[in-house]
């Protein structure tokens, strides 16, 4: 049994997302650190099954953790980038790396479920094989 054809569509679209912020990064001032972590969760969204997940859960929580570090102590919303505001900066990067994360939980999610479902399957066939 092959990963459902359902799981490749919202993993491709996931990784599409981490590929576009990636490439918002380029114009940053710092642009290869974020290309770099929004690479990363790519990777672990396309890579092979579940035995990554591990991987997958301890970048997670790295990605959570540097997130609550980089949110600025005073709250300026997203909008407009000024200079004397360097906060919306921080608030956009945080927002980032928890949509990063989020990614990822997701993809341990369909990794998980997709694996469960082949155990199932290959359990059914046995039994039937049996009879």
């Amino acid at each position: 049994m092959t990963e459902s054809i359902e799981n490749k569509i919202v993993r491709f679209a996931l990784s599409t997302i981490l590929l576009v912020f990636a490439g918002l990064q380029l114009n940053d001032p710092d642009p290869w650190r974020w290309v770099f972590l929004y690479g990363v969760a790519l990777v672990m969204g396309v890579m092979g099954s579940s035995t990554q997940n591990p991987l997958r859960v301890g970048v997670s929580v790295l990605y959570v953790l540097w997130a609550y570090c980089r949110f600025p102590t005073e709250y300026h919303g997203v909008g407009d980038m000024s200079e004397f505001q360097p906060e919306i900066e921080e608030a956009r990067e945080a927002f980032g790396l928890l949509i990063a994360s989020a990614i990822n939980a997701t993809n341990i999610w369909l990794f998980t479920m997709e694996d469960r479902l082949r155990t199932m399957h290959h359990k059914k066939t046995k039994c039937d094989d049996a009879q």
